[in-house]
């Protein structure tokens, strides 16, 4: 484990995926459903969430970052 974040106890969760569809239909997708969901749940314990698309458009990575491991559960039980 890095010393670097050994004080901290944060969950960083990192997904990718291969955009199926053109990017624009999934930019359009994040915006209107996915992030719209996750920020409509208001959830307390979420630092960031963002969408990074490849340059080719062919990838995509989530990256989402919690206060904690209650956070990340928290996170589980609403999906």
């Amino acid at each position: 484990m890095s010393e670097l974040r050994d004080k901290s106890d944060q969950i960083c969760s990192v997904i990718q995926c291969s955009i199926k569809g053109s990017p624009e239909e999934f930019k359009n997708w994040v915006k209107n459903r996915s992030s719209k969901y996750f920020l409509d749940l208001k959830e307390e314990k979420l630092i960031s969430y963002e969408w990074h698309i490849s340059d080719d458009g062919k990838q995509a990575t989530l990256v989402e970052l919690l206060v904690d491991s209650d956070g990340y559960m928290q996170r589980l039980k609403n999906h």
